[in-house]
């Protein structure tokens, strides 16, 4: 599905939510590579309401940004700040790229 969401121009980005009682990583990291693999950005939104290592998974998962890190963990924060890739807390409303 996210070859055909590409190849029509549907979207340029598609993201998961990561997150107990949500997704884990395991289960979108599939979906993911997919859109990856077909020329989609990805992001995550993870570690708003539990720190589940989720900025950290963006991060080796290469994403363009991890969203809502309310409870972000200090190592999930030095997992994702380099070049290209944002950290993005729920006081933060406006997006710097």
């Amino acid at each position: 599905m996210a070859a055909t969401v590409a190849a029509e121009h549907v979207a340029e980005a598609m993201d998961a939510f990561v997150e107990t009682g949500a997704f884990e990583p395991e289960e979108v990291r599939p979906l993911l590579k997919a859109g990856q693999a077909a020329g989609l950005a990805v992001t995550v939104h993870a570690d708003q309401l539990h720190d589940v290592n989720g900025a950290a998974f963006a991060a080796r998962l290469g994403a363009r940004s991890a969203d809502h890190l309310a409870n972000v963990s200090a190592l999930g924060v030095r997992a994702v700040p380099r070049p290209g890739h944002t950290v993005r807390s729920e006081e933060q409303t406006s997006d710097p790229q």
